[in-house]
């Protein structure tokens, strides 16, 4: 409520009493879910009329509450904004990684990695089932993708090797006999 006093040659002061409502719109909601083979990222999205989504760069515009956007191998920025500002902003970075094999596996000795993509350094880690480090390193891939990695010191047993880089990011089961 809003009191204003006004004084006029007539009349004197008069107080004049004004019920002021502002309502404020919702908050912007938005819920993500990766499609099962990492292409596509379908977003939920309410609070708004009109959403901006912009997705590496790339701005789409939708009045739906739904919309499946396609997603690129490596990090995917994806921002949602709507007309107002005060109704915030939805943030998401996604990486689809880059497909990683091992070879020969089951391994007495040596077991060879192949990732695909362009990243050229990499960091390894060899877990145990117990969750111990027993090497973490960087290495280098070569011209075929491959970085070959020498096991022979660790005992028979199942192992994680666990893989990061800029575009890709997972873990792979290796097999020590």
């Amino acid at each position: 409520m809003v009191v204003v006093s006004d004084s006029t040659p007539n009349t004197g002061y008069v107080n004049r009493i004004f019920n002021i409502i502002l309502n404020q719109p919702n908050k912007l909601s938005a819920f993500s879910q990766v499609a099962s083979n990492n292409k596509f990222i379908s977003l939920n999205l309410s609070g708004s009329n009109t959403y901006t989504v912009t997705i590496n760069g790339k701005i789409y515009q939708t009045k739906e509450n739904t919309i499946d956007l396609p997603l690129s191998i490596g990090v995917n920025k994806i921002v949602v904004k709507t007309e107002n500002a005060c109704q915030g902003i939805y943030e998401e970075t996604i990486l689809v990684s880059e497909t990683m094999s091992l070879y020969q596996n089951p391994t007495t000795h040596q077991v060879t990695l192949n990732v695909g993509g362009n990243d050229t350094k990499l960091q390894v880690s060899l877990i145990t089932e117990q969750g111990k480090y027993l090497f973490t390193k960087q290495v280098e891939l070569d011209s075929y993708r491959n970085v070959v990695l020498d096991v022979s010191g660790y005992p028979v047993g199942v192992y994680v090797l666990k893989v990061s880089g800029t575009n890709v990011r997972g873990t792979l089961k290796l097999i020590k006999q």
